[in-house]
């Protein structure tokens, strides 16, 4: 049974940038040993997780392994039963040799490493006529003519600072590996590809073997932290950086990849499940047993590192590291599909990077991390339709995908851009599929986005006044600090009133920022201006990059006060008050008590799904509100398209709503409506 003692849990430390910055490497390679070295590794097999950040944010992250095993053979009878005499030296001395596929906390395992061919791997050839050294001969001997082998690591977490070695072998050469799998739908790291394992201890003589994990508590120094061990950082901008990850956020990554270990499918007479490249090449492989059903070492649940669980109030600490990460604004970057690895031996690392980095900047930031979104959701289609997807997808995953997804009640032109994400999935792996373009799967999309245009379409709900009293008396009975509630209560009169977009004041994401695009501390003023007359004080807010107008940078939306609880400037007012400070110029207006989390569309939706459930109001339902109570009062088109900022007609769909509700008796009500007192 794994000991993971201590681990995780809601006490955990977090660490700050001076802690982070120990486990900085500059580079891969000889970079990860200096620094394995430097933290107390001296000699022998050890393994590390490198994870990867620019800008603050955690980019993915693999496992590294150094140092190496000695005296590990395999019998030539466990990979081939016509081979009964031979036995294939290893050469496993430098186990960085190995590369493991790049992964994230919400992608499959990765604790499977790529497969390597046995025949580069094999450094002698022991028979009973002698041990053969020469790596010509050996290349020359039947087996590796007829069928070769292939091999693979798994690492499994043991204990903290302690790693098992699992290595296992493939009866067939790695390039006619890679067809039957492609033929088969599989990736390279599928734990349940048919393997033998290998007595890989350093002496030969048990299995698996350990390795120690670097850096652990032990060796870092730093008392209990409740980690246990720590991944490696590199920074993709090479660079001293400016920002380094949230703590929290990285812990999350580094446990969850721990957590989420597959095992190995080993079978006795594994040659049985391939055909030999000969049987392949002529397409004679009927008589291999079909792929077994589950893995043979199955990882248990207490054998597992454990799960990430969330730090206690971690949005509410302050000074732990957690921040608010301003990005670059622009529109392309480093940030994509294309992984190095994909090419494989095509090129250098070097020159791989420098392809990769082009590559990704063939699409924008927002295009990418929607095709990650729908790359993200397989897991769960794999569950709810019972059946195993990997690379290359077959007709019978992309129909399973689709069939998911109708009866989900997502529209037609939504699951066409799904499977236009998946398309570039392949594309980016360099694995190509002709199941997404089947004239079967085509005429299925196409048949949807027809279905839809028979469906009524349903009304959009749009806010009106009596909802915004009942989300003012919600928050008036939420245990939320006092800041914090008249924060979202101002967020909700900007958009009520001033007939906003969400995504025009709050940001996209709460752990980062764009300030070529994000409302910041220096995009609202208050000012005191005369409307027929009378002095009034309004909220003046620039708004960035706005959807309406394409060749201005910014533009003015001016909301006035009013003589009632939804006045956006007695909310405003209330909160500056609230918060004993105005907001910094250069950061974004709207954050939470902190400044450590930025408020989005979605905690908006989130709230209005409390207040209001079953109605399905999103953060864009404030929008219209304001308009169709002045479109019952008989205002003109153009006033109305000029307050919402509406290039075309398209706000008639919203002021139809509702008009069953006299005028009157609206205008009745907001006059009778009172400033309400919070406390």
């Amino acid at each position: 049974m794994a000991n993971f003692a201590n681990l995780g849990g809601p006490n955990v430390k977090l660490m700050g940038q001076a802690e982070l910055s120990r486990l900085i490497v500059k580079g891969r390679g000889a970079h990860i040993a200096t620094a394995l070295t430097s933290l107390g590794w001296s000699k022998g097999p050890a393994v590390t997780i490198l994870a990867k950040f620019e800008n603050g944010q955690v980019e993915g992250s693999r496992y590294e392994a150094i140092g190496g095993l000695k005296g590990v053979e395999i019998p030539l009878k466990h990979l081939d039963g016509d081979s009964k005499d031979g036995v294939a030296v290893l050469d496993m001395s430098d186990l960085s040799k190995f590369t493991w596929p790049e992964t994230s906390a919400g992608s499959d395992p990765r604790n499977l490493s790529n497969w390597r061919d046995g025949l580069e791997i094999t450094s002698g050839l022991r028979t009973e006529a002698g041990t053969e050294t020469d790596s010509a001969a050996i290349a020359k001997h039947k087996f590796f003519t007829e069928r070769g082998f292939s091999l693979r690591i798994g690492i499994v977490p043991r204990e903290v600072g302690l790693t098992l070695l699992y290595v296992v072998a493939a009866p067939v050469s790695l390039s006619h590996l890679k067809a039957i799998l492609a033929k088969k739908g599989l990736t390279e790291t599928h734990a349940l590809i048919p393997t033998v394992g290998v007595k890989a201890s350093q002496g030969g003589s048990s299995f698996p073997a350990e390795a120690r994990y670097v850096p652990s508590e032990g060796s870092l120094r730093v008392g209990a932290t409740g980690w246990g061990q720590f991944p490696l950082l590199e920074n993709i901008g090479g660079q001293d950086p400016m920002d380094y990850p949230d703590s929290e956020e990285l812990r999350e990554e580094f446990f969850t990849v721990l957590h989420r270990a597959s095992g190995h499918t080993n079978k006795t007479q594994v040659w049985d499940f391939y055909p030999t490249p000969k049987e392949l090449g002529e397409g004679k492989d009927e008589g291999v047993k079909v792929l077994p059903a589950m893995e043979t070492l199955k990882m248990k649940p207490g054998e597992l590192w454990p799960a990430y669980q969330t730090v206690s109030n971690h949005t509410r600490i302050a000074n732990q590291g957690r921040k608010v990460v301003r990005v670059s604004g622009k529109k392309y970057g480093l940030k994509g599909g294309f992984k190095a690895e994909f090419l494989g031996n095509m090129t250098s690392p070097h020159v791989a990077r420098i392809l990769t980095e082009a590559a990704n900047h063939s699409l924008a930031f927002n295009t990418w991390r929607s095709y990650e979104s729908c790359w993200n959701q397989l897991g769960k289609i794999q569950q709810k339709m019972g059946l195993i997807i990997s690379f290359p997808f077959t007709k019978v995953m992309v129909l399973a995908i689709i069939a998911y997804h109708m009866e989900k009640g997502s529209k037609g032109r939504t699951i066409m851009s799904y499977l236009g994400a998946l398309k570039m999935a392949h594309f980016v792996r360099g694995v190509k599929t002709e199941a997404l373009d089947d004239m079967f799967v085509k005429a299925c999309i196409k048949g949807a986005i027809n279905k839809d245009t028979l469906r009524p379409r349903e009304p959009e709900a749009v806010m009106d006044v009596a909802k915004m009293r009942e989300i003012r008396d919600w928050l008036k009975a939420q245990n939320k600090t006092y800041q914090e509630k008249r924060l979202l209560w101002c967020i909700c009169t900007f958009l009520f009133m001033g007939s906003l977009r969400p995504s025009e004041i709050l940001s996209h994401s709460g752990k980062e920022f764009d300030p070529n695009k994000c409302l910041l501390g220096q995009d609202i003023k208050k000012l005191n201006v005369k409307i027929d007359g009378q002095e009034t004080a309004i909220i003046q807010l620039t708004l960035k990059n706005p959807k309406t107008s394409k060749t201005m940078p910014s533009q003015l939306v001016e909301i006035p006060e009013t003589e009632n609880f939804l006045c956006p400037v007695q909310a405003f007012d209330a909160w500056v008050k609230a918060r004993k400070a105005r907001p910094a110029a250069a950061k974004p207006l709207f954050s939470f008590p902190g400044g450590q989390e930025l408020v989005t569309p979605k905690h908006i939706t989130m709230m209005l799904n409390k207040i209001f459930p079953g109605l399905n109001l999103t953060a864009r339902c404030f929008r219209p509100g304001i308009i169709t109570i002045l479109a019952r009062k008989g205002m003109s088109t153009e006033l109305m398209m000029d307050l919402g900022r509406w290039t075309s007609s398209s706000f008639n769909s919203y002021i139809k709503k509702g008009r069953s509700n006299c005028w009157a008796k609206i205008m009745k009500t907001l006059k009778s409506l009172h400033q309400q007192d919070w406390e």
